[in-house]
């Protein structure tokens, strides 16, 4: 369903979502397994199908929750609807300071379940429209207050990824893997040597 009437007024699905969809999320953590199954499945279905500009709004509020629960079903609710987004609709989105305002605002929480939310949500922008795009619309849709925090965000993200790609000895997902097949190797060669 288009998100706009013929008179440019937004859908009534959409005025719903903001009303409805705190609530899913509150009973996708339920202790009743009915309950909560069929929350899951509910917010299933909005990640697979609600491409609305609004259920970004919505999902990037939610995810300034003080609950921590209810702070990760919201962001992995969103990201996966951001993976499942048509690429021209979030290129013509014309309300893209919205987005950034609310990512703004993740980051500024400053506590450690918070603070990667911001630069993972850009990641999966960035990989739907193309790195490039995403640079475009954020240097030409961004507020002038949010410039600075979405930067920061950017680079948290970038180094903590960095940090957690490495072991407790500074080693390197990369080399540990390259350190094992040449153990593997070696072992093979002195088997055979044998």
């Amino acid at each position: 369903e288009f998100e706009y009437t013929n008179n440019d007024e937004q859908i009534e699905l959409i005025n719903i979502i903001e009303l409805y969809l705190p609530k899913v999320i509150d009973k996708s953590y339920s202790d009743k397994k009915f309950i909560k199954d069929a929350a899951i499945q509910c917010l299933k279905q909005v990640s697979t199908n609600m491409f609305y500009g609004k259920v970004i709004i919505v999902l990037l509020n939610e995810c300034l929750d003080k609950n921590f629960k209810h702070v990760e079903v919201a962001f992995n609710v969103l990201i996966e609807l951001i993976n499942n987004f048509e690429k021209n609709y979030l290129i013509y989105y014309d309300k893209w300071e919205h987005i950034f305002r609310g990512l703004s605002k993740i980051y500024q929480m400053k506590k450690e379940c918070y603070i990667k939310k911001p630069g993972k949500i850009i990641e999966c922008f960035q990989c739907v429209i193309g790195k490039e795009m995403f640079d475009d619309i954020l240097q030409k849709q961004i507020r002038n207050e949010d410039k600075l925090i979405i930067k920061e965000a950017i680079e948290c993200y970038t180094n903590k990824m960095k940090n957690t790609s490495k072991d407790n000895n500074g080693i390197s997902t990369k080399e540990m893997i390259k350190i094992s097949k040449q153990r593997k190797t070696n072992s093979i060669q002195f088997d055979e040597g044998a």
